[in-house]
């Protein structure tokens, strides 16, 4: 018996893998005490294999999420955009955010953004994805020096947000943004007033550009916890709970149409439409947020227990063409200027919506 036990507990670092016949992989050390109670936690624990591994084996290969997020971050590239103001003599100087959604069917409800962990906690994987364009700042000069009518643009964002901060549904979503890129644009229809004082069109215009975006999202999905009995009244207890770890990169080149409309000198409206060329991947990586413990007060406790889970899905690329149409509602102040600008893209249930505000002059 005390050879068993040696045995037993010279395996205190006793670690058990659980490999699924899907590509995840959970490492456990289990908690480990000064008595002999250490055998009847593993005989708990080999109970308990089972349970763990059905209960995380759907979450093998999450494409649709994977796809969903590399769409998304190539929505939000259009943030503080400066379409709606392309025929300013000297430049332009837009900030703003953009926040960008892919979802099933257009069903942008506030529920299914807000509960989303719990969609892909239910499935294993969601036709969701989520980007954002925050603290980005685009800047654009009147190049009609180099060819009358054409504009040239830089564009810079950055950001790391915890947005759990927004609504307690997000606990656990943290947010990473990079952005960078220019862009540039032609008139090719000379704007005009129809009526003076009333309505001047602003033209139409095209462009075009090179836009680079790095995101790192991160999604706690809580779970269930797991228990199994042992040595009568004690419980050994496993909480699967896991971050899903989001990582993209996408190289957007747009190319956009755009024509606008000035009413009495203070509205300004825009309409456009065009397609996106993506390149990039997004991989998607679990990490284990729970732990391994138990309800045994018999012994002092030697080694606390942990998981560690390995998983996810790598290389998702996003739609490689997109088509989008866009339009824009705006408000100006002599040269100050504020607008929402709206896209969607209509290939993949996806839009964006954003608020720019800038001078242009």
């Amino acid at each position: 018996m005390k050879s068993f036990s040696a045995a037993v507990l010279g395996c205190a670092i006793f670690i058990l893998c659980i490999t699924s016949a899907k590509a995840v992989t959970i490492t456990t050390t289990l908690p480990s005490y000064s008595g002999a109670i250490d055998a009847a936690i593993a005989a708990a624990w080999a109970a308990m294999e089972a349970k763990a591994e059905a209960e995380l084996s759907k979450y093998d290969n999450q494409k649709k999420l994977a796809e969903g997020f590399a769409n998304a971050n190539s929505f939000a590239t259009s943030a503080a955009g400066l379409h709606s103001y392309q025929d300013y003599s000297l430049f332009g100087l837009m900030t703003g955010a953009m926040f960008s959604l892919q979802a099933p069917a257009f069903t942008y409800n506030k529920e299914y953004v807000e509960r989303m962990r719990y969609k892909i906690e239910r499935d294993g994987d969601a036709n969701l994805g989520i980007g954002a364009g925050i603290a980005t700042v685009n800047a654009g000069v009147n190049a009609g020096f180099i060819f009358p009518g054409l504009y040239i643009n830089l564009k810079y964002g950055q950001i790391a947000a915890n947005l759990d901060s927004l609504n307690s549904e997000l606990e656990g979503f943290t947010y990473k943004e990079l952005l960078l890129g220019g862009g540039i644009t032609q008139i090719v229809f000379w704007p005009r007033t129809a009526i003076p004082g009333v309505l001047r069109w602003r033209g139409l215009s095209i462009g075009t550009g090179f836009y680079y975006s790095k995101t790192e999202s991160s999604i706690t999905i809580l779970k269930s916890l797991i228990t199994e009995p042992f040595s009568g009244s004690y419980n050994l207890i496993l909480d699967p709970s896991f971050k899903v770890q989001v990582k993209s990169e996408t190289m957007t080149i747009p190319f956009d149409i755009t024509t606008s409309f000035m009413l009495f000198y203070i509205v300004n409206l825009s309409l456009g439409t065009g397609v996106d060329f993506n390149l990039g991947h997004t991989e998607i990586d679990l990490k284990a947020a729970g732990s391994i413990t138990t309800d045994y007060d018999g012994a002092p406790l030697i080694s606390p227990g942990y998981v560690t889970i390995k998983g996810g899905t790598k290389e998702q690329e996003p739609r490689l063409v997109n088509p989008k149409i866009t339009a824009g509602i705006g408000v100006n102040l002599s040269a100050v200027k504020i607008e929402i600008p709206i896209a969607v893209y209509y290939l993949d249930s996806g839009f964006s919506i954003g608020l720019s505000a800038g001078i242009v002059w």
